[in-house]
């Protein structure tokens, strides 16, 4: 690890389609637009080959549908494999039941298309996760899942549970934001770091886009001093080939501001710091 690098670092995906992003979802009629999922996520590959870096990839159970060959290098090439519900449908949109369902139907198309690989960890769409669907915690202990990746500790556009820990914790069976001693499941929340007084993201592929890449990668080195970090990257924000959308203008931004850059800086970042998968760091946190 590099001097700054006193935590670990882990790289992950959320492997999905143009389509499937809240912003996106919320202005088009998305029934009929042809899957480029393949052709999004190929060069993310290659670079983590290239780089000898394993990371996981949390899946779309419609992806693993449609492109069964494309989950079929991830898992040869050796990377953890994670789930991202079977629709992409965010956690305030599902029942218990529903949300079960869709676990359910996400570990079929992920078993019929690779075999039983391990799938311990999960991400909502559009991190979903708060105090309206703390309930989501007990239905992924029931499925056998031992990490989550929903939290984010700050309040955002789209999301944010503020007041919740910043550092990977155990959450109270009775309160996400309180943590337990211990406990079934362990919660690895969205990285922030504090600039200017101000708790800001940093995890995710829209934050390094939007930012100059010498101040985002002075923030993740602030965070690797403090606590462990991730990196979340979808790979339609790294093609510019994705077809553009007539979008609001807060949308039209979120969505496509930066894109041609995005894998030149990807390659900076794993020139600057080393990368492993979820379950690694959350190991190495003694959990």
């Amino acid at each position: 690890m590099s001097s700054f690098q006193r935590f670990p670092a882990a790289f992950s995906v959320d492997l999905e389609d143009y389509y499937h992003p809240e912003l996106i979802r919320r202005n088009v009629a998305t029934r009929d637009c042809a899957p480029r999922v393949e052709a999004s996520a190929g060069p993310i590959l290659d670079i983590l080959e290239r780089r000898g870096v394993r990371a996981t990839f949390f899946i779309v159970g419609e992806v693993v549908r449609s492109a069964p060959k494309l989950i079929e290098r991830i898992v040869r090439a050796g990377h953890e494999v994670g789930c991202h519900t079977h629709t992409h449908l965010p956690l305030w949109e599902m029942t218990p039941d529903s949300f079960r369902a869709e676990l359910k139907e996400f570990r079929s198309a992920l078993r019929n298309a690779v075999g039983d690989v391990p799938c311990r960890g999960f991400r909502a769409p559009t991190f979903s996760m708060d105090r309206r669907t703390e309930w989501a915690l007990k239905v992924l202990v029931e499925e056998g899942f031992t990490y989550d990746s929903s939290i984010v500790p700050i309040k955002g556009p789209l999301y944010g549970c503020p007041g919740a820990p910043l550092q990977i914790y155990c959450p109270s069976p009775t309160d996400l934001m309180v943590e337990a001693a211990r406990g079934p499941l362990v919660e690895f929340p969205a990285p922030v770091a504090r600039l200017a007084g101000v708790n800001v993201p940093v995890g995710g592929g829209f934050y390094m886009r939007a930012m100059p890449f010498f101040l985002y990668l002075r923030l993740v080195k602030k965070v690797l001093r403090e606590r462990p970090f991730f990196l979340y990257v979808h790979p339609w924000e790294t093609d510019p080939g994705i077809p553009r959308f007539k979008l609001p203008r807060f949308a039209r931004w979120a969505t496509y501001t930066g894109i041609s850059c995005m894998l030149g800086k990807i390659e900076r970042l794993l020139d600057s710091i080393q990368f492993t998968t979820m379950s690694s760091v959350i190991e190495k946190s003694r959990f």
